[in-house]
């Protein structure tokens, strides 16, 4: 009974494998699918299709827009990282210019042209006397 179905089996493989080898040959010798219902169909019949098969009639229709899409898209990057670009250049220079204001105040400031009083009075601050009738 074991080798009986072990014979089955090899069959049963083996007749699948040269069905395979058989659609493939069909195909290299121009046929154009493995199926019995069309075996040694040629290029010129209504089963066989173009070159990129059925990708021409979806892609290619689609080629021009998606190239439209992708040059607006290309457009609003360039756009978009000119902006960037910009308003980083306006922040540094904004930037380094506080840090000059700063850095000139503070030489000033250290070569004791300018005092530097931690407990300031009134009239330090304002100009004015310290006792003012209000």
């Amino acid at each position: 009974m074991v080798a009986k179905n072990y014979a089955d089996d090899v069959a049963s493989t083996n007749t699948k494998k040269w069905h395979d080898a058989a659609s493939r040959i069909n195909m290299m010798n121009g046929g154009t699918t493995p199926f019995k219902t069309v075996t040694n169909a040629k290029l010129n019949t209504m089963y066989a299709q173009g070159p990129l098969g059925p990708s021409d009639t979806t892609f290619i229709p689609s080629k021009e827009t998606a190239a439209a899409v992708v040059a607006a898209q290309q457009a609003f990057e360039k756009k978009s990282g000119s902006n960037v670009a910009a308003a980083n250049a306006k922040a540094i220079a904004e930037a380094n210019a506080l840090k000059e204001k700063v850095r000139a105040a503070r030489t000033i400031q250290a070569g004791g042209d300018v005092g530097h009083n931690p407990y300031p009075t009134r009239e330090s601050w304002t100009g004015q006397p310290a006792n003012r009738a209000i």
